[in-house]
């Protein structure tokens, strides 16, 4: 009786176990169907997290005009105390790395450092955006830049934010510069993040944001290259780029 009572109790443990096995292999089954659907529902996400980052940098830079009366912020960041943010040493390494947001004059308009970077920037930094160099930025070129909002002629039109990515010690040293397309210079100077699969957002002059996806492949091979200066001669991308950097922006074309 107790030989026969151990048996069953030994075929119960055995098919339990069993049965534990079988659950295990349909949730591995399942977890494996449903793995690229998660993936895709994560990058969406992640996109949609960066669009309204730049969407909110955007009306923060609108809300520094309006204070200020007409002026926009500084879109260097290296130039001076005035700097929408600062440029410096990004890495954890660097205990006061936020400081770099936090002081800029864009700040107090955003509140939030997490606006600041894109979920899927691959580097170790904390801010992805940049402005572009016309916008109150960096003196590229001799090229004038605006300081006026009243000097913007379609704002709806013209960028002030883009993704940026840069291998070194700081997201972007300076801001956001392309030749004006007159100056016959067919080639990249600041290269676009790709952040986003061929996709990257743009912020404007206006408040409003937008996904740009990128059609040309020498666009993302200039990106993956990450290399300044690159030549492009005829490439629908960078003039997209460059006519809503410059049209009818004073002292560009």
């Amino acid at each position: 009786m107790l030989m026969e009572r151990n048996h069953i109790m030994a075929d119960r443990r055995a098919f339990t176990l069993l049965e534990l096995i079988v659950v295990i292999g349909i949730i591995v089954l399942l977890l494996g169907i449903m793995a690229p659907g998660l993936s895709r529902v994560w990058y969406v996400a992640n996109v949609d997290i960066c669009y309204n980052n730049i969407h909110q940098l955007s009306l923060g830079w609108m809300a520094y005009m309006s204070d200020n009366d007409g002026y926009i912020v500084q879109g260097s960041t290296r130039r001076n105390q005035y700097d929408w943010a600062k440029w410096g040493t990004e890495t954890p390494s660097n205990p006061d790395r936020y400081w770099l947001i936090t002081s800029g004059t864009l700040y107090p308009y955003v509140g939030d450092v997490k606006v600041y970077l894109c979920p899927t920037d691959p580097m170790s930094h904390i801010r992805s955006y940049s402005v572009t160099s016309i916008m109150n930025g960096y003196d590229w070129g001799g090229l004038p830049y605006i300081t006026r909002y009243g000097t913007i002629k379609e704002p709806a039109t013209e960028i002030v934010f883009v993704e940026e990515k840069d291998r070194r010690s700081s997201s972007n040293m300076g801001t956001f510069a392309q030749d004006p397309k007159c100056w016959n210079k067919n080639r990249w100077v600041d290269y676009v993040a790709n952040f986003h699969e061929g996709w990257d957002n743009i912020g404007f002059a206006d408040g409003h944001a937008e996904h740009w996806q990128w059609t040309d492949p020498r666009t993302l091979d200039a990106s993956a290259k990450e290399q300044f200066f690159y030549p492009d001669n005829g490439n629908p991308d960078l003039q997209r780029l460059r006519k809503s950097m410059f049209n009818k922006m004073p002292g560009a074309c």
